[in-house]
């Protein structure tokens, strides 16, 4: 992939004149506070926290252009460097087309390892939660929902079928709204006896991921077939896809002149 040059961005107030709210002490029981990182996030901003108590030491919240597409992309554990400069080039290009229609996708990446997953059930609980709570605060309009967020399991409930549900209800929302679902990256899921990588719990959302896009497109695709052509798409497909997997193959449909007759019969 060819680097693109930026400007050098020195210090934080450059990120805020770019657009970006930053907070290095983001207190999750401040309802104020997350109610200015949801606002910003709804404005087009990205709020961006190096340490920041709600997401866990050294978690970023980043924006991506891509094909003309943006998606929300939630990084672990430490940034590139030259971080800030993309974040400062990226959201002074949102800013400059207010009226584009975008989608902020969240991609969760390997949050603990080891032990010290059980420690921190309830911070990924939280982390996942407001994870969500994009998918159901952004909107175009600039409208807010505030609806009640399954994935918010409390510290009680923490099944791989609760998850998936609190996505479908995300993806969803979306395709009420008529947004575009770009691409969707498996995550770590909390069973109840350890971090596992659930694939059929992720094959189940990346094949809801594909129908919705699909259908976006006017395709009267079905379940079978999404799920065939996720099968077929690699030979070594084992549960489910890499997010860059994921990414080339919605990629490669959308450019693809013969969509109609990859699904069909």
């Amino acid at each position: 992939m060819r680097r693109r040059k930026h400007k050098k961005i020195n210090n934080e107030e450059a990120l805020e004149d770019a657009g970006v709210v930053v907070d290095q002490e983001l207190n999750e029981n401040n309802p104020e506070q997350v109610e200015k990182v949801l606002n910003a996030l709804c404005k087009g901003s990205i709020f961006y926290s190096h340490k920041d108590s709600r997401f866990g030491k050294d978690h970023l919240l980043k924006l991506q252009l891509h094909e003309s597409k943006m998606w929300l992309e939630i990084s672990h554990p430490k940034p590139e460097k030259g971080f800030a400069k993309t974040f400062a080039k990226t959201t002074s290009a949102v800013a400059q087309e207010p009226s584009k229609q975008y989608l902020f996708i969240v991609d969760v990446h390997d949050l603990v390892k080891g032990q010290a997953a059980f420690k921190r059930a309830k911070d990924i609980r939280r982390y996942q939660a407001f994870s969500l709570s994009i998918l159901y605060t952004q909107d175009l309009a600039g409208e807010r929902d505030t609806m009640q967020l399954d994935l918010y399991l409390a510290e009680t409930s923490s099944s791989a079928d609760a998850i998936v549900q609190a996505w479908t209800k995300g993806l969803d929302y979306l395709k009420e709204r008529s947004l575009e679902l770009f691409y969707i990256n498996p995550m770590k899921i909390l069973l109840e006896k350890g971090w596992l990588e659930a694939s059929s719990h992720l094959r189940k959302i990346q094949a809801h991921a594909l129908e919705s896009w699909l259908r976006n497109r006017n395709l009267n695709v079905t379940k079978k077939q999404v799920k065939r052509y996720l099968q077929d798409y690699d030979a070594d497909f084992s549960g489910s896809l890499d997010s860059i997997q994921f990414h080339k193959l919605v990629l490669d449909l959308s450019r693809s002149k013969r969509i109609n007759d990859i699904f069909e019969e």
